[in-house]
């Protein structure tokens, strides 16, 4: 412990070295200049994501630090850091990332000559149990308004909850039938309406509709958490599984990758910006493996385990069947066989 706490105090001594008197080149000062560039270019949730990670982890730790000192081991002593506090992997990568944003926006500015690159750690992200499509249906089925309008843009239109929250009816087109929104990144992204969206948005289309698309009917205000509506719709359609609103999204891409299999046309219906995001999802289709599981349950019955020699035989259906032979420690010969 001591040990750890000599390196910690050693590693703050020299990497604050170069701090300005004054400390205006430090990372607590110029990050508040990088969130005023994020409030003009970025999403609403993306500023407040960066925010609380600025203010919650990355000012207390690297702070006082002067950027132009910030290299590799540096980002390595964040990472060393937050694991220490007990943070995942998975969750210090993601800060890393906007530490990385605002060190690419301080190369643009001239503040830094060279981006310092620090490797990810290790993280195998989780697969969600996905819904099936008779539960996701039973689930919106189940909602009240506007909830079932507001999760219907999860499911029909694969909408991240915060381009569904900010949804302005001047984005709304009934008559192209097209909605128009502001994706993760800030980045705009226009896409068809499903029908059973459309029905539920004109279900609740007020007489004059201008400003956000989702208020609560209680009190006027945005929508920004449904998860409340989804437990009652939970309970009332009998379904056991974890509902949270990005499962939606989870699903239909999951079986938009199935049906469709262009990768690339469902990666520009979700907005990934990388396709591997997109190919993730092929890993929740149980349905892709059957053919294998159907070869495994052929072998495994009972007409298939003729036991003797490497030499085919044929059942009775005509069909020839693999001789499965007793173990002897010698490779086993694979010959073709008709399934």
């Amino acid at each position: 412990m001591e040990d750890a706490l000599a390196m910690e105090t050693s590693l703050r001594k020299r990497f604050t070295e170069k701090s300005n008197g004054n400390g205006e080149g430090n990372v607590s000062v110029l990050f508040k200049r990088y969130l005023e560039f994020c409030k003009l270019h970025r999403t609403v949730k993306t500023y407040e994501d960066v925010e609380g990670t600025f203010k919650n982890h990355i000012n207390p730790i690297l702070g006082e630090f002067n950027v132009s000192s910030l290299e590799r081991e540096q980002m390595e002593y964040y990472q060393t850091f937050r694991k220490k506090e007990g943070a995942n992997n998975g969750t210090i990568n993601k800060e890393v990332g906007s530490l990385g944003g605002f060190l690419s926006w301080a190369e643009e500015q001239k503040i830094i000559r060279d981006k310092p690159r620090v490797q990810k750690l290790p993280y195998n992200r989780p697969f969600p149990i996905i819904l099936t499509p008779k539960e996701a249906m039973a689930i919106i089925d189940a909602l009240e308004q506007p909830y079932r309008a507001f999760v219907c843009g999860f499911y029909f239109e694969a909408l991240r909850i915060g381009d569904d929250r900010d949804l302005q009816w001047e984005n709304v087109n009934f008559a192209s039938n097209t909605i128009q929104v502001i994706q993760k990144g800030g980045t705009w992204k226009v896409v068809r309406m499903a029908e059973r969206f459309r029905k539920e948005l004109l279900e609740i289309k007020p007489e004059n509709p201008t400003g956000l698309v989702f208020r609560s009917v209680v009190t006027g205000r945005q929508i920004i958490d449904p998860r409340k509506a989804l437990a009652r719709a939970k309970a009332k359609a009998g379904i056991t599984k974890r509902i949270y609103p990005h499962l939606f999204r989870h699903s239909i891409c999951t079986y938009a990758a199935a049906v469709v299999g262009n990768y690339r046309l469902v990666q520009g219906f979700m907005g990934h910006k990388r396709v591997e995001s997109t190919e993730w999802y092929t890993h929740l289709i149980p349905e892709q493996f059957k053919p294998v599981t159907d070869a495994i349950d052929l072998f495994a019955s009972e007409e298939m385990l003729v036991p003797g020699n490497n030499n085919c035989q044929s059942g009775g259906n005509g069909k020839e069947l693999l001789a499965i032979p007793e173990h002897t420690g010698a490779p086993v010969t694979t010959r073709e066989i008709t399934i």
